[in-house]
């Protein structure tokens, strides 16, 4: 009885992953919190987990690879970046080797000097204060101090 019982939450838990999973991609923390949440007992959250694992369902690793690259292309900082991946539980060292692979190629000057073009072409004030605005918003975007402080200086 009891181990029908533990099958009828294993199949619970893994629709609940699944169903979770259907939307984007997912850290294992975020998938351990959301079945937390489910008032799931831990060992039925950790078998779940270990079926998702066996499945390749969830790889961290990749997941913060997808994530960087989605977040590059939006464009955010590297700053930011990492900050999100760290709340969803990505090991640091993952979030500094994947990041160190997406960066072929990626120019980070000409994504500020983009942005700051476009922030500044909706906005009409003077100049003081627009550059004040602009690398406000860069920074809220993650960057770096020093890298928006050299785009700002070539406004």
């Amino acid at each position: 009885m009891e181990s029908l019982a533990l099958k009828d939450e294993l199949a619970k838990a893994k629709a609940y992953a699944l169903r979770f999973l259907k939307v984007r991609s997912r850290s294992e923390k975020e998938i351990r919190d959301h079945l937390a949440r489910k008032s799931l007992t831990e060992a039925v959250i950790a078998q779940t987990l270990q079926d998702l694992k066996t499945l390749r369902l969830i790889d961290d690793r990749q997941f913060a690879s997808e994530w960087i690259g989605w977040r590059l292309k939006k464009p955010f900082g590297l700053r930011r970046i990492s900050w999100e991946l760290q709340g969803k539980g990505i090991d640091k060292e993952i979030i500094k080797e994947e990041i160190q692979n997406q960066l072929e190629g990626y120019e980070e000057e000409k994504v500020l000097e983009a942005l700051a073009q476009r922030y500044l072409a909706r906005k009409r004030s003077d100049p003081q204060k627009l550059k004040r605005r602009v690398f406000a918003y860069l920074a809220r975007r993650g960057f770096e101090t020093e890298a928006i402080q050299k785009v700002i200086n070539h406004l």
